[in-house]
């Protein structure tokens, strides 16, 4: 209820903001999140062991929870400027939806259930997060001078909460169990973007962009993608 709650909140800051500064619409395909694996692993246990046995997504001991090139993610946002700290410092408040795919293999199978066992997971979530953000510029100290012919880059820190659904589906020879539920975290996120393309007036900037996101879940994502700006 508390992480709704901020969600929520900063959602409506949004709406605050002073009127003057203009905000980014965002695209975003790239990699998934991890954060509602822990919420999928215990509703599939109590789905189907009764919750009697701790359910686990992949190998942790090689980083999967990471969740770096695993699964796929889609996500429309909104950030909008409310304070400035010089021409290239800002505090921003924003928002995304998202839906996110992750697919896990057990080539042991699970438990006393040797078979291989596919599980996948599908996370619609809502974020709501606070970011400061320095702008960087790339290029020559001539493109620089001109407006629009450089390119430009962000350096970003985050902070948030996300409320998701999931649907998580188990499926072996043997096998086939669901179970859906709920996830909600707060995170710390650190961001940098940069453009592929010099921006161009009327039409959409596409960026590069990774990412560093910690959970208080004890879960990380390490993400990169593609974000068209409009």
């Amino acid at each position: 209820m508390l992480v709704r709650t901020c969600v929520w909140l900063l959602l409506a800051l949004a709406g605050l903001a002073q009127p003057g500064f203009a905000a980014d619409l965002k695209l975003s395909i790239g990699t998934g999140t991890a954060h509602a694996e822990h919420a999928a692993q215990a509703a599939l246990s109590e789905a189907f062991f009764g919750n009697q046995t701790e359910l686990v997504f992949g190998d942790q001991d090689r980083g999967d929870a990471l969740n770096l090139l695993r699964g796929q993610s889609l996500s429309l946002g909104i950030s909008q400027p409310v304070l400035s700290f010089g021409p290239k410092v800002e505090l921003l408040v924003g928002g995304a939806l998202s839906y996110a795919r992750q697919t896990y293999r057990l080539e042991d199978g699970l438990g006393i259930f040797t078979d291989p066992t596919q599980i996948k997971l599908h996370t619609w979530s809502l974020w709501g997060e606070l970011e400061l953000q320095r702008t960087l510029v790339f290029g020559p100290a001539v493109a620089r001078e001109k407006q629009g012919s450089a390119r430009q880059g962000q350096l970003a820190l985050a902070v948030g909460a996300v409320h998701s659904r999931f649907h998580a589906h188990l499926r072996s020879a043997l096998l086939d169990v669901k179970a859906t539920g709920e996830a909600q975290a707060l995170y710390v996120r650190g961001r940098f973007e940069v453009d592929l393309l010099p921006p161009k007036v009327g039409a959409p900037t596409p960026r590069w962009r990774a990412a560093i996101t910690g959970f208080n879940n004890q879960s990380w994502d390490v993400t990169t993608g593609l974000v068209l700006v409009f």
